[in-house]
């Protein structure tokens, strides 16, 4: 063999043992991960609403809906209160007490008939507002001429961040209708009497809350 064919022949066999070593190594990490699907990112779920917040509702209001004829749900945020502090039927100092408020929260449930809906939802709704740790201050009854039953109940929760007041909730229930309103600002106790008669807080008694 001349010296030329033996130099190609070598030059032939190290071309195939560099192919054949070629076939045998991995791919290089970078090109496995691409290779790879990625997982499609998951939305993170949504926080749950904070008790103090006046968008939380307790449990049962979904099963007083279902079965009333008509209900109203609307919520006063802080640049909405401020628009009603300048109407010209509130007076100075319910004026301040609103610029103090963050958001106040009506539910508005009518039912077609008396009794029709379930004293156990009720019951239901006050003993979250207990196991809250809220301050329950007040309870009103009004008697009925027929049959001696409550026509009228309204409670008072209080959500006490030391001597003021970070939250409250007002539960009016009567014979056809039933109304939770949610507040949230920092108040005193006085300055929620000054809100009654706005915003569908009704006029409990002074002496319901303590001064």
């Amino acid at each position: 063999m001349s010296r030329i064919q033996s130099r190609i022949q070598s030059r032939l066999q190290l071309r195939a043992l560099f192919l054949a070593a070629c076939a045998l190594a991995p791919y290089p990490a970078a090109r496995a991960q691409q290779a790879a699907p990625s997982a499609p990112a998951q939305p993170a779920p949504a926080p749950a609403p904070s008790t103090d917040s006046v968008s939380w509702v307790p449990q049962g209001l979904s099963t007083l809906a279902l079965h009333a004829g008509s209900h109203t749900d609307f919520t006063f945020d802080r640049s909405m209160l401020m628009m009603a502090g300048t109407l010209g039927n509130v007076d100075e100092a319910t004026r301040k007490v609103i610029a103090r408020l963050n958001g106040i929260a009506v539910h508005l449930y009518h039912f077609p008939a008396p009794e029709e809906y379930s004293p156990a939802t009720i019951a239901s709704i006050r003993e979250q507002y207990e196991a809250l740790g809220w301050k329950h201050f007040t309870t009103t009854k009004k008697e009925t001429a027929l049959n001696g039953q409550p026509a009228s109940h309204t409670d008072v929760w209080l959500n006490m961040h030391g001597i003021n007041i970070a939250g409250a909730a007002i539960l009016l229930t009567g014979p056809t209708t039933v109304n939770l309103i949610a507040i949230q600002g920092d108040l005193s106790t006085l300055d929620l009497l000054h809100l009654r008669g706005h915003f569908g807080i009704p006029q409990f008694p002074d002496d319901a809350l303590p001064h």
